[in-house]
């Protein structure tokens, strides 16, 4: 295969996300009602910030909820509604298909609940994309996959997210003889499904400005 620039690529993003009722279920210590404005929250800064990556060509989220596509149309994404909470396995599957067949030449799948991303953190990583075909993966900080970029969008036909993902992902690479890169950031690593997570707002979380650090410090959760 023909290497090519990952800079010239389409490159879409997709956001998953599941229902609103489901999410955050770990932080004990918040309301149904705070655990959704989190979610929320959480979405906005994510999606913000795949709107405004210079390497981002569309962003796409994904989910069985109405009230979340409805808030990813208002900020300026397109979505995609499914028709039932199927899991995130399948919804990365079959979105990754989809974005595929309506042009995508690369697909960089983004977990909405990372609130320290940042259009140039975004750019950075689909640069570690050398060329085509490529996979790059942002890891959490308990070793799962918090971005996975393929190039094209199923040059690694399967993903299993869940414990130890990133490894697992890695290995898929190496089977199917991808080249891939680990693009380590402590911002993109905090992904917040706990309580204790969300003291790594308050210490990483400089600026102050993105939606989840007003929202939890309007909480007094930080």
């Amino acid at each position: 295969m023909t290497s090519i620039s990952c800079d010239l690529l389409n490159i879409y993003a997709l956001i998953p996300l599941k229902k609103l009722e489901n999410s955050k279920t770990r932080i004990s210590n918040l309301s149904l009602e705070s655990r959704k404005m989190l979610t929320k929250a959480m979405l906005t800064d994510v999606v913000q910030s795949t709107l405004e990556a210079k390497n981002i060509t569309e962003t796409f989220v994904m989910s069985p909820d109405q009230e979340i596509v409805t808030l990813a149309e208002k900020l300026g994404a397109n979505t995609i509604l499914e028709g039932k909470q199927q899991g995130l396995n399948i919804a990365v599957s079959e979105g990754t298909h989809k974005l595929e067949q309506q042009g995508a030449e690369g697909v960089i799948v983004i977990l909405g609940d990372l609130p320290l991303i940042t259009p140039r953190l975004l750019d950075l990583l689909i640069k570690k994309a050398i060329s085509r075909p490529w996979v790059v993966i942002a890891p959490s900080k308990d070793n799962g996959t918090n971005i996975l970029l393929r190039t094209p969008p199923e040059v690694i036909p399967h993903v299993y997210y869940g414990s130890n993902s990133s490894v697992i992902h890695t290995r898929i690479a190496r089977y199917f003889h991808v080249s891939y890169t680990i693009f380590n950031s402590p911002k993109l690593m905090i992904d917040i499904d706990t309580s204790q997570d969300l003291a790594l707002i308050k210490k990483y979380e400089t600026e102050k400005r993105t939606h989840t650090f007003q929202l939890l410090n309007q909480l007094k959760l930080l």
